[in-house]
């Protein structure tokens, strides 16, 4: 009988927080390639024998396809179930990084490391945030995603050293078969995740699927071709995401068409009118938006301005997903004590205070040590605010609505991250060449910021389930 205690103990230990821990270890692993293959850039391009344009154009097809797929990936969880759709989420996932494994060409990279793990990610990452909700709720809803918060910093942490010392000492390839182990991982894991059901009558609408692939592909599209400083103009820059935008256009017209005839449109802009998802969602991408341009401009900045090398542009990022780690753990406990509205706006408090101190420091001349607090303030409140948005936004929708909440929620992130590093992104690299273009970026994102404090402030006072 003393020795079932503890063993019946670990067990039921083991059940609860079984489910975390598998869907915590996906998300380590997209952050941690979502970042280190940069590192290998030279080792990539030396190696497939092609140019530095090439391997830009993967990360960017990549982003693409992954964005293009959440609204898809959310619906497919309320026909199939969530869990079943997480599942061929990671299988997909695994077979684009085997192809980037033994890619002996660029064509092949892109056709597995871009279009089929981005896909993979598509319907992974909206599957993540409904299984949570379906395995924990009150307070243990909220220790989960601020575990899941402060999961995505540390990949991001561990990514590059990683690479990097790979890609030294062995090969850049090396590094997808810890990738694969990770993944097996998972795969025995998931037998713990609880299954969801699955939501009678749900129906996907294809014409919709595509309008949504082509509206959200191309209005990112045009921002990071900006960004990447290629031939394209601004004339055409507007013409690629302007009709990202009728495509969108043409979407909203056909949910609501569908929704007039009582058939399933792929969300319901219902939604947008429960006061909770709406401010969550516009308070999600806005911190996306800024997320996106600081991982973009501050180490280029550094690197061309500042002369710093690769590895002290590293060190000075760092702290920032430090501190993003640190608040994504620390929210969990916080938000039970305070509510929506004002645990959001304090987070924003902390990322003005940031980009406020990093502009006061930020010069040609600037050190490593002066970012670092500053730095680490900014990535604070970027993960205190990171983890808990999807709480918020997910708990205000009824079960039924989970699986379209969650695709608007993963496409919020993306579309923030990619409108927020080709806009200001594209404006930062026009005017790289003068002293004031990272203060005027600061400056911009600052407005930002209060602009999300503002959206925060329309946030319900209470506390998520």
């Amino acid at each position: 009988m003393e020795i079932s205690k503890p063993i019946s103990g670990v067990r039921s230990q083991l059940q609860l927080w079984g489910p975390l821990t598998a869907l915590a270890l996906s998300i380590f692993i997209t952050a941690l390639d979502s970042v280190m293959l940069p590192v290998a850039t030279t080792n990539i391009t030396g190696d497939l024998g092609v140019p530095v344009s090439g391997i830009q154009a993967a990360f960017a097809l990549f982003s693409l396809a992954a964005a293009a797929t959440y609204l898809t990936g959310g619906k497919l969880g309320d026909i199939y179930g969530r869990k079943q759709i997480y599942r061929t989420g990671l299988i997909l996932y695994s077979l684009g990084i085997i192809a980037a494994m033994i890619a002996p060409n660029l064509l092949v990279l892109i056709a597995g490391w871009s279009i089929v793990r981005g896909i993979g990610m598509g319907l992974l990452l909206p599957s993540v945030f409904g299984l949570i909700l379906a395995n924990y709720a009150g307070p243990q809803r909220a220790v989960a995603f601020g575990v899941i918060g402060a999961t995505a910093p540390t990949g991001a942490i561990v990514g590059p050293l990683l690479m990097g010392w790979m890609a030294t000492h062995l090969h850049w390839r090396a590094v997808f078969i810890i990738d694969l182990i990770l993944i097996a991982g998972v795969l025995l894991l998931i037998r713990l995740i609880g299954v969801t059901e699955r939501r009678p009558g749900a129906k996907l609408d294809w014409l919709s699927t595509a309008l949504a692939a082509l509206g959200i592909g191309l209005l990112i599209l045009g921002p990071t071709l900006a960004s990447q400083q290629s031939a394209i103009g601004l004339p055409q820059v507007i013409l690629i995401s302007g009709t990202g935008i009728v495509a969108l256009i043409l979407l909203l017209l056909r949910n609501q068409r569908l929704s007039a005839q009582g058939k399933e449109p792929l969300f319901h802009l219902k939604l947008y009118k429960n006061r909770q998802f709406s401010a969550g969602w516009s308070t999600l991408l806005l911190f996306f938006f800024q997320m996106g341009a600081i991982i973009l401009t501050v180490p280029i900045f550094l690197q061309t301005v500042a002369q710093y090398d690769a590895l002290q542009s590293a060190y000075a990022m760092v702290p920032m997903f430090i501190g993003a780690a640190l608040g994504g753990i620390a929210s969990s406990w916080i938000i039970q004590r305070l509510s929506n509205r004002l645990f959001m706006q304090l987070s924003l408090m902390l990322v003005i205070v940031g980009l406020t101190w990093m502009r006061l420091v930020m010069s040609p001349s600037v050190e490593v040590g002066q970012l670092l607090l500053p730095v680490f303030v900014l990535g604070l409140g970027f993960g205190a605010g990171l983890a808990q948005s999807p709480n918020i936004i997910l708990t205000a929708v009824r079960p039924e609505q989970q699986g379209e909440a969650a695709g608007l929620n993963t496409t919020a992130q993306d579309m923030g991250v990619g409108l927020g590093a080709g806009i200001v992104g594209s404006l930062f690299l026009s005017q790289i060449t003068g002293d004031d273009a990272m203060r005027l970026v600061l400056l911009i994102l600052m407005g930002v910021a209060a602009l999300d404090f503002i959206a925060a402030s329309l946030l319900p006072a209470d506390s998520p389930d």
